[in-house]
């Protein structure tokens, strides 16, 4: 059991505003323990954010529990994930990515 994440990087450069968030990588991965240290250490998100549903574009600045919504950089969100253990074959693909990333690369953290 545990809070589903899903990781939004930010694919252009930062020019204010608000993000569309066209890549959305989910995790397989449920742990309670990465969600208290993300949460600890993550930077408040200081923009919304947009991204296509079900119903069509959606603005946020929250998450589905009500918390503002918050983002790492690829250098500090990489050495976390790489951490855990038992990683599924699309989680371990995950990590490789954001760890090729730009080390200043915004990644908003979607818990839901």
């Amino acid at each position: 059991m545990g809070v589903d994440l899903t990781l939004l990087p930010y694919r252009w450069p930062d020019l204010g505003g608000t993000m569309l968030a066209v890549t959305r990588l989910p995790l397989d991965v449920r742990n309670y323990g990465l969600w208290e240290v993300l949460s600890r250490e993550s930077i408040p998100l200081d923009r919304s954010i947009q991204n296509y549903e079900d119903e069509g574009l959606e603005t946020r600045t929250t998450d589905p529990y009500g918390e503002p919504l918050t983002y790492m950089l690829a250098v500090h969100l990489s050495r976390h994930l790489a951490n855990l253990d038992h990683l599924s074959d699309w989680d371990q693909a995950i990590v490789a990515f954001i760890a090729t990333l730009k080390s200043d690369r915004k990644i908003v953290l979607w818990f839901h």
